[in-house]
């Protein structure tokens, strides 16, 4: 009972963290003028490169080469991948005017397959192009491209909208997106000539009967917009959903004279591919006496063939007219819904359960345009089944509603973003080290990254997410005060809610700061299935014969069967003294043990998923599952004053007193350390002396207190017996074998050994 009472009063706070503080704002960034910079990881050239987040600006993808140094650059294109060029080993991101982006995140995927097979390079020197058919003066030269070839279109004056170029057929099915591109440039000796000629890149998807379905146009060149026309490389991008009944698709690259202006244009570096989507609503309104199934409109619409956003027609919808159409998920992928419209609009996913709130879409054009284009985030974890609704908030024109979700793709991996947030929601760095790692013990299956750890509202969140990064198949949190807040000796307090769910391993747990292991002190661990039950755990050393410490003995752990400790919050806490560890939960005492580890020792919170014990994450699994923490106490322990703790220690401990001065007792400490089950097997207890300090397991006392009790000398060494009295002394720091002989020749120590046979 004395013990525990000395417990209670004897620990000094020395930390406190309740999250009402955070991080700097743009804490892992490189602030360049009014750039945020930063290095992402490493890509391989063809990747594609998609970056997704909230109020992004303007962006650029920075390619760099395995020296750091810039090898090119994309300017960001919301929903559109860039494409890591051939001398590209990593990649980096800039951002400017980044005031409101948060919840960046970065996907890399395999290199697109060209649905041109590599044609679109033009490499072919010898004036014909190979599978394409050519009109007027349109050659493949050499020698004249971004690295190599290109196709040169020279215009002729024989007729108005007189032209040359040459087009091709591809393949392409229904049901997913078409990504295309092209750069084009007037060459600098042979600049187009007037003001309206333009390069067009024309993507069509065909019917079986040839009919087009749907199309995009984009203007790499255009004379008028004096676009293009300064000698350099311009490239042009559209993107479009194959409608159904796509059977094949067609590309046409041309040269356009409205007028009798001549002139050459160069293209180069066409490709066209499909996004690894699936396309689970796909509604262009060009098919007029479609029977509606499945939409529901409350108001008046019609067709409206006039002015399409693109192919025939589209839903013209009287203001306050709401047009809505139920949307089946899949939950484990992530969604990006979109709409067009001339004119404004309310629209959202809503759902029907009541757990989930409705989605708002946003508008993503420019004020003043014609057609906005209105979209979602790429949102994740969403339920099965689902909603679009459109209301008109004006008299409207509404087209190509699309509904997205990317097909199973293990290669795909993501690129962690230091601070992803970029709103100092980190907990605070100066008190707090978050990784951004891949690594893991006992087989887990996450990547612990930094985007993952989060303060909302005054608590930590260490959340995990079914994203895989690198050769990790899920991401999930992890924090220390591993330079920060480390002790030895102390009580440790964490106040937290633990999630749940098959494959999740929460831990509170604390570690050397020296790297070894063990010794390790796990205040609580939890396993996600199993909610009313948390573990406690200590494993102390050394290691031998390549055992773990439950091999030898030398680990002490408990259960502890309580409330369900995914509900609500609770208090972990554990207080490590020089006579062992206790732990509590809610206060009360839950398991003890008389090893206490000898070294400093720093805490660790952390969000395992997989593993040895847990399993792994199975379709119950709920992701973005989080363990919340409310605060974190530190405190360290206060050893009593020399005076009252030489009578504590009587008639529990033998003392070997020694003055640390000299080699001899530093070898000492060594063989204690290397048998320290014997040593404590012998209950004794050690006070190092070092000139007016006193250090190990008695720190922070006045030296002169315990030299004059026992009457040390300098370079001495003395032995007491639990009575209290000197059994002997040496002037200079004895063999630990002497030591163990002398103890186990005492009277006391013989009638220990016979009670515990008795035993």
């Amino acid at each position: 009972m004395l013990w525990t009472l000395l417990l209670l009063n004897e620990f000094d706070l020395i930390f406190h963290d309740d999250f009402s503080t955070t991080a700097k704002r743009y804490e892992g960034w490189t602030l360049v003028g009014d750039t945020a910079q930063q290095n992402l990881g490493l890509v391989r050239p063809g990747e594609q490169v998609l970056l997704d987040g909230q109020g992004l600006q303007q962006a650029t993808l920075r390619w760099l080469d395995d020296q750091a140094n810039v090898v090119g650059e994309d300017v960001w294109q919301e929903g559109v991948p860039a494409t890591a060029p051939p001398a590209a080993r990593a990649v980096g991101l800039t951002l400017r005017n980044s005031a409101n982006a948060s919840n960046l995140s970065v996907t890399v995927a395999p290199p697109a397959e060209d649905r041109l097979g590599g044609l679109g390079n033009f490499e072919r020197p010898d004036g014909g192009i190979e599978g394409w058919s050519a009109f007027n003066q349109a050659i493949a030269w050499e020698g004249i491209g971004r690295e190599g070839g290109a196709l040169r279109t020279v215009g002729p004056l024989n007729e108005r909208y007189g032209g040359s170029g040459l087009e091709r057929r591809f393949d392409v099915q229904a049901g997913t997106i078409l990504h295309a591109s092209v750069f084009g440039r007037t060459p600098e000796n042979a600049t187009v000539r007037g003001t309206k000629n333009f390069g067009v890149l024309r993507v069509e998807c065909l019917a079986e009967d040839g009919r087009v379905l749907e199309w995009r146009e984009v203007r790499p060149v255009d004379a008028e917009q004096k676009s293009g026309v300064d000698g350099q490389w311009h490239q042009a991008k559209c993107d479009m959903p194959t409608p159904t009944g796509t059977v094949s698709g067609r590309v046409v690259l041309v040269f356009v004279q409205p007028e009798f202006e001549p002139g050459t244009i160069d293209f180069d570096d066409l490709k066209i591919h499909t996004e690894d989507q699936s396309l689970q609503l796909h509604e262009p309104f060009d098919q007029v006496n479609h029977t509606q199934e499945s939409w529901e409109i409350q108001g008046e619409s019609r067709y409206e063939l006039d002015a399409p956003l693109s192919g025939t027609a589209a839903l013209f919808l009287r203001s306050g007219t709401e047009l809505s159409v139920p949307v089946d998920l899949d939950p484990s992928r992530a969604v990006t819904v979109s709409l067009a419209a001339r004119g404004l609009v309310d629209a959202k996913v809503r759902f029907q359960n009541a757990v989930q709130p409705p989605i708002a879409l946003y508008d993503s054009s420019d004020a003043g345009q014609g057609w906005r284009a209105w979209r979602s985030n790429r949102m994740q974890n969403l339920p099965r089944n689902a909603e679009l609704v459109v209301r008109a908030r004006g008299d409207v024109l509404v087209d190509a509603i699309r509904v997205s979700q990317p097909t199973a793709n293990a290669e795909t991996r993501s690129l962690p973003i230091l601070n992803g947030n970029l709103d100092g929601q980190l907990p605070n760095t100066d008190d707090w080290e978050i990784a951004n790692a891949e690594w893991s013990f006992n087989n887990e299956e996450q990547f612990y990254a930094q985007d993952c750890v989060s303060v909302r509202e005054g608590t930590l969140h260490l959340t995990a997410l079914n994203r895989p990064v690198g050769t990790r198949k899920y991401s999930s949190g992890h924090a220390t005060t591993k330079h920060q807040h480390a002790v030895k000796w102390g009580r440790w307090e964490v106040r937290a809610r633990l999630p749940e769910g098959r494959g999740y391993w929460p831990a509170i747990w604390l570690l050397p700061t020296d790297g070894s292991w063990p010794p390790e002190v796990d205040i609580m661990e939890f396993i996600g299935h199993e909610p009313n039950k948390v573990h406690h755990s200590a494993h102390w050393g050394p290691l031998r014969d390549g055992l773990k410490p439950w091999d030898l003995g030398q680990t002490s752990t408990k259960t502890f069967a309580g409330p369900d400790f995914t509900k609500d919050f609770h208090d972990f806490a554990c207080e490590w003294t020089p006579e062992g560890v206790v732990w509590f939960v809610d206060g009360v005492e839950r398991h003890r043990t008389t090893a206490s580890p000898r070294k400093p020792m720093y805490l660790i919170l952390n969000l395992a998923v997989g593993g040895d014990w847990p399993g792994s994450p199975d379709e119950t699994t709920p992701w973005n599952a989080s363990m919340e923490v409310e605060h974190v106490k530190i405190w360290k322990w206060i050893a009593s004053k020399p005076e009252k703790r030489i009578k504590e220690l009587k008639w529990s401990k033998r003392l070997l007193i020694l003055d640390t001065t000299t080699a001899k007792a530093q070898d000492l400490r060594t063989e204690i350390d290397r048998n320290i089950a014997a040593w404590r097997d012998r209950d004794l207890h050690l006070v190092l002396l070092d000139g007016d300090q006193v250090g190990g397991e008695e720190a922070n006392q006045d030296a002169s207190v315990w030299r004059k009790k026992f009457r040390l000398d300098q370079e001495g060494a003395v032995l007491v017996g639990k009575d209290g009295g000197v059994k002997e002394r040496w002037s200079v720091a004895p063999r630990l074998q002497e030591i163990f002989d002398l103890v186990d020749a005492m009277p006391m120590r013989q009638r220990e050994l016979r009670d515990a046979t008795n035993d």
